[in-house]
């Protein structure tokens, strides 16, 4: 499903999820259950379908309600957060984005707990909320130094982590209009993509 999902299959990747959903579900393997769930959410709210992104937010809300799962309620707050970031909603689309930080259960696996936070940090700068960005990036960084306890972690993945969050710092720092700070992040993106051997270039 991911791999559909990474290569604009959407077709394929709509039919698909039911199946992989049953599958799950069967075997009561609630992470992945939900994390198939959201890619099904982000793949509509991605291609423009926000009704059936909202339908497919309401749907994993009651489900992980009934479940008594947090973590398919935090991933219910990010499709929504979407969503709205779609319609251009970015006050309601950071406020969901922050209530799935804040609910983000803390034995969950850290990596969809990264990826909100690049979200989130494009919809404070879209709200120009910069003190806000501050302390968000502040705790981000936190977060990833405490994700280095779990020596499971690849290092790939922390020079990963480490180029969206520099690059977000890098926005913070020229809208603050501060340009040797942000040449000092942008910097440390250029290290951190070499560092995980990508070939992308920003």
């Amino acid at each position: 499903v991911v791999y559909y999902y990474n290569n604009n299959i959407h077709d394929t990747l709509v039919m698909m999820v039911p199946e992989v959903l049953d599958f799950c579900r069967e075997h009561e393997l609630w992470t992945d259950f939900y994390d198939t769930w959201m890619l099904l959410g982000e793949e509509y709210s991605c291609s423009g379908e926000h009704s059936k992104a909202i339908k497919i937010v309401q749907e994993i809300h009651d489900d992980a309600t009934k479940r008594g799962n947090k973590y398919g309620l935090t991933a219910a707050m990010f499709v929504k957060g979407l969503v709205y970031d779609g319609q251009l909603n970015h006050k309601e689309a950071a406020r969901s984005f922050e209530a799935a930080l804040a609910n983000y259960p803390a034995n969950a696996s850290p990596f969809q707990k990264n990826s909100i936070y690049v979200y989130y940090l494009t919809e404070l700068k879209n709200l120009d909320e910069a003190d806000k960005m501050r302390t968000t990036l502040a705790e981000w960084r936190s977060y990833i130094d405490e994700c280095r306890k779990d020596t499971a972690i690849k290092a790939k993945q922390f020079h990963n982590w480490l180029y969206y969050y520099h690059h977000a710092y890098y926005i913070y720092c020229v809208h603050q209009k501060d340009y040797d700070g942000a040449a000092t992040h942008l910097d440390s993106v250029v290290m951190h993509i070499d560092n995980t051997g990508w070939s992308q270039v920003t």
